[in-house]
């Protein structure tokens, strides 16, 4: 209800995922009107970036578009409590929120921080194993999670677990690139709105003045 409340509308820079962002909301529209099956929407995207380009940005702008609560959590959060047995709860506790609060946007940031099966050759390799496990066993599309939109975020995507991208995880890719001029202007305009004194084409010539620096 906050006519302030960022929206991917209005975002700049953000070329595929906001394209993907507006033909969910559609989508969604025809879900809630019983007109269209969870399962034919594409409602799992890893976004990946380099640091500073507005992923958890994104996330949020998303659900105030989409009129939906956003759950963001992190894998650093995840790892928190050290013992395995804790963290697998907390891994699984994350998943059971998002649906009793259904529909809503689960973001899970530093996604990366799985890091992938096999990959660690010392003692500790069947802790991340089973770790790394019960984070695809749950993002897993043939399990049942009517309602939960899932994005995940990452600066290397080439850590991931192949198993993590495939489809029926988060089989939907985009990478939001640092932004040129115009997204620059863009995103100041959307920034200094309130506090511009000039309008029209002189505005937009200044912020590409400014963001081209």
């Amino acid at each position: 209800d906050d006519e302030n409340a960022l929206r991917v509308e209005a975002l700049s820079g953000y070329g595929e995922a906001a394209e993907w962002a507006i033909a969910l909301k559609d989508d969604l529209a025809l879900w809630r009107e019983g007109q269209l099956e969870w399962q034919d929407m594409i409602t799992r995207l890893l976004l990946h970036g380099p640091p500073g380009t507005g992923k958890t940005t994104f996330a949020k702008a998303l659900a105030n578009s989409l009129q939906l609560p956003l759950l963001a959590t992190s894998v650093s959060t995840w790892l928190e409590p050290s013992a395995l047995g804790e963290v697998l709860q907390r891994v699984r506790q994350t998943f059971e929120e998002a649906e009793r609060h259904n529909p809503i946007v689960l973001f899970i940031d530093e996604i990366d921080g799985l890091g992938t099966r096999g990959g660690h050759k010392d003692r500790d390799s069947s802790y991340w194993n089973s770790f790394i496990n019960k984070a695809l066993e749950l993002l897993d599309g043939a399990v049942a999670r009517e309602g939960v939109i899932i994005v995940g975020a990452t600066n290397q995507p080439d850590l991931l677990d192949k198993a993590l991208v495939r489809s029926g995880r988060l089989e939907t890719h985009i990478e939001i690139p640092l932004p040129d001029a115009q997204a620059l202007a863009g995103i100041l305009r959307h920034h200094l709105k309130r506090h511009l004194t000039i309008e029209g084409d002189e505005m937009e010539r200044q912020l590409l003045r400014i963001a081209r620096r």
